[in-house]
């Protein structure tokens, strides 16, 4: 019964704290073939306690890596990307970044996409 009660108590820790993860950047760049398997425990403690509003955006790319893609105004950086039985994806979730002509972070969006 003991034994029962502490391998409950760890699974309850396990599912409550192994969800979140602090921002690193050495496991944010981190990569497994397409996929960035630690960026989504990170990515809310990234927005809360990094603040990238308002910062230029040379620190926001040293601190995060190039991103995953761009348009001019924007980059984005892939958090999840799952794919069913084909190549397209069938849910993706990313980190939007946008910035102004002078380089300075405008807003920042999580944009989640099912297919």
């Amino acid at each position: 019964m003991k034994i029962l009660r502490c391998i409950i108590i760890l699974m309850v820790s396990l599912m409550v704290f192994g969800c979140k993860q602090n921002f690193d950047k050495k496991l944010w760049s981190k990569k497994n073939d397409w996929d960035y398997p630690h960026r989504n425990k990170m990515l809310k403690d990234l927005l809360k306690n990094h603040g990238l509003k308002g910062k230029p955006l040379s620190e926001v790319t040293d601190m995060l890596g190039e991103p995953d893609d761009t348009d001019g105004k924007h980059i984005y950086y892939d958090i999840v990307m799952k794919y069913g039985a084909d190549i397209d994806p069938i849910y993706s979730k990313e980190l939007e970044i946008a910035f102004g002509a002078d380089s300075v972070v405008t807003a920042v969006k999580v944009q989640e996409h099912k297919n």
